[in-house]
Formats: C-alpha cells, structure tokens, sequence
C-alpha cells in the first residue's frame, strides 16, 4: 500500500496488515504532520513538480473533491494519529485476475502475464496475486466503511471479473448509497459474472449515475470503431511496406527524449 500512485515506497502491506494500522503508519503520520505544517514531503514531489510545471496535480484534483471534509483533519493528534478513520476514497487491486494479456502490461496486473512467466520464465513465478492472501480481511474492512465512501475506483486485474467488485456494487445498492460516484479501468471485454449481470446493477440508480452508463457506451463504441480503423490500416500497410519509417520514428523519438532530458527541458524521468 502506497500514499498515491506517485509514491516510490509503501507504507504498509494488507497481506499481514489491517487498513487502520497501515493509516496510522509512521509514513502516514509524518505525511499528515507536513501537509498541516506546509512541508513538502518527498513522497509528494511528483505532484509538488507538476504544479510547478503548471499542470493540475492529483494532489489538486483530490482536494477539489474531497474538500468538503476539510474539518476532518481537526482529529489529527500531535503525533499525526487518527483514532476516527473513515475512507473516503478506495484505489484497491483487489488481485491481479484478469482474461487479457495485453503488451503494455505485466504479471502485477495480469494472471495471465503471470502464467507466461511461470511457463517460460520462473516455475516459481505467481500467476495470481490477491490484495490479501485471500483471507478477506481487505475486503471486510472496506465494506464496513462504504457508508462514508465519496469515490470508489475499480481497477486490477480486470474488476469485472473480480469477486469483491460485485461484492461491493451490490452492497452499496443494499445500503442505498446513491451518491457513491464509481469508476473503472476496465477492458469492458465482458459484462456478466458468474450469475451477476453487470448492466442490471448499473442500471439500478444507487449504483452507478445514468452519465457514466453513457459515458462507457460512447467509450465502447469509440474504442470499436477506432481500433478498428487502425488495425485494418495497419494490416493493410504492413503488407505492401516494411518496418523501415516504424524504425525511423523510434530513432528520431528517442533522439528527441535524449536531447529535451540533457538540456533539462523535459525531466522524463519523473
């Protein structure tokens, strides 16, 4: 568990840890005490550097959200501890399962990476990875805090084949949690699980707002049509020309990322 998707070093592990040890984590209470104090700590530097750089951070970004709960840092004691933990928002990889295999990917977030890495690579490679061991805790601890839950983020793996991912949908419809806002890095590739069926339980008004229900129609249709024009245009060129300008482009590319990162233009690395 790390502080955002911008941090370089964890704070905790769920495999042996619970959520409100690891909140209040010495990292974690360092971390609050420099916000309250105006420091800038080095796990926020990638933030910190796009601010500079005038680009809107995550940092922004979640404190335009999650502004309206400014009061709870109130409860923060001297030492940074937190006694009234209540989640706002959850990023969590419930596990690495997932039914694609795709090139920019890996066998952190793809079981079926993890599979190829076993056959060819190490027999002692896992092929699935799971937030907690499957012991179930993880998942127990969030469903006990889905009646403070602003914002929830699915993400894996493929979440629309992961057990805690309907789990969690059915038991915010249980608690009428209608302004729950919800979303996902998903390959869309199926909608029903076992005997769930993903749009009935998007239809249903608590769990999921009628804009996003059009937002990931037009986004299907969208990423159909265009991948669709562009594997045929590919094809089709691939199979009257070689790789030459393919080549080319990756030199000229990589020519440019040495030349913006020596003069300091562009700091790539971060």
């Amino acid at each position: 568990i790390a502080q955002s998707c911008g941090s370089e070093d964890g704070v905790g592990n769920s495999r042996y840890q619970d959520l409100k040890n690891i909140v209040n984590s010495p990292k974690m209470n360092r971390l609050r005490l420099d916000m309250l104090t105006g420091v800038k700590n080095a796990e926020c530097l990638k933030c910190h550097q796009h601010e500079e750089q005038g680009i809107k951070s995550f940092r922004n970004m979640i404190n335009d959200e999650f502004g309206h709960h400014y009061d709870a840092i109130n409860s923060t004691k001297e030492d940074g501890t937190i006694d009234d933990f209540k989640m706002r928002y959850f990023d969590i990889r419930f596990s690495n399962i997932c039914n694609f295999k795709c090139r920019t990917c890996g066998s952190e977030f793809s079981s079926q990476w993890g599979a190829e890495m076993r056959e060819h690579f190490d027999k002692n490679h896992p092929i699935v990875i799971h937030v907690d061991n499957n012991r179930g805790s993880v998942l127990q601890e969030v469903l006990e805090h889905i009646e403070y839950i602003d914002l929830a983020y699915f993400a894996g793996g493929e979440p629309l084949i992961t057990e805690e991912h309907y789990i969690l949908l059915e038991e915010m419809i249980k608690q009428k949690r209608t302004d729950i806002q919800l979303k996902y890095n998903t390959n869309l590739s199926t909608l029903k699980f076992k005997d769930k069926d993903l749009l009935k339980l998007w239809k249903n008004p608590v769990a999921i707002s009628g804009e996003f229900s059009l937002a990931i129609i037009v986004g299907f249709i969208a990423a159909f049509i265009s991948a669709f024009v562009c594997v045929r245009w590919l094809i089709h060129y691939v199979a009257h020309h070689n790789f030459v300008p393919f080549a080319w482009y990756r030199i000229i590319f990589g020519l440019l990322v040495l030349m913006t990162a020596y003069t300091g233009l562009v700091a790539w690395s971060n």
